[in-house]
């Protein structure tokens, strides 16, 4: 089969998921089970060490307003099971290009509690699997 093909087919596979709505200070994230993350770092592994997320296996919703009605409420979404680098997304001056591996993530729900709350609705969702540890570090 031709190599262009296998790949339009591959990445066109998005899956459903779950996850809890959590709000906890200015935050609300879709929080996922940890073995989410854990699947695709131990994919990862094998060519270099990936840590595991900061705020542990998530999808973020908003941060800076009250959000606190859709605490404990479930969210569907979809996702793409193709692994990306940061650095193809926005620039962070903080943070080197390719440090982070994550999932392109979709969700009317999301995008609709966004709406409710009068916040914009023009970036792209995602699950963080981990960061990229540079031997250099401590």
């Amino acid at each position: 089969m031709d190599p262009e093909r296998i790949w339009a087919l591959s990445s066109s596979m998005v899956f459903t998921g779950k996850g809890i709505l959590n709000f906890r200070g200015d935050r609300l994230v879709v929080e996922l089970e940890e073995d989410f993350t854990a699947y695709y770092r131990k994919l990862l592994g094998f060519r270099q060490y990936v840590l595991k997320p900061s705020f542990g296996s998530h999808v973020s919703v908003c941060r800076g307003v009250d959000a606190s009605k859709y605490h404990e409420q479930e969210v569907e979404f979809q996702y793409s099971h193709l692994i990306r680098l940061s650095g193809d997304t926005r620039v962070d001056e903080k943070v080197k290009p390719d440090t982070y591996y994550f999932l392109d993530v979709w969700s009317d729900q999301i995008k609709q509690i966004r709406t409710e709350l009068g916040l914009p609705n023009y970036h792209k969702f995602h699950v963080t699997i981990g960061r990229i540890h540079y031997r250099s570090e401590k």
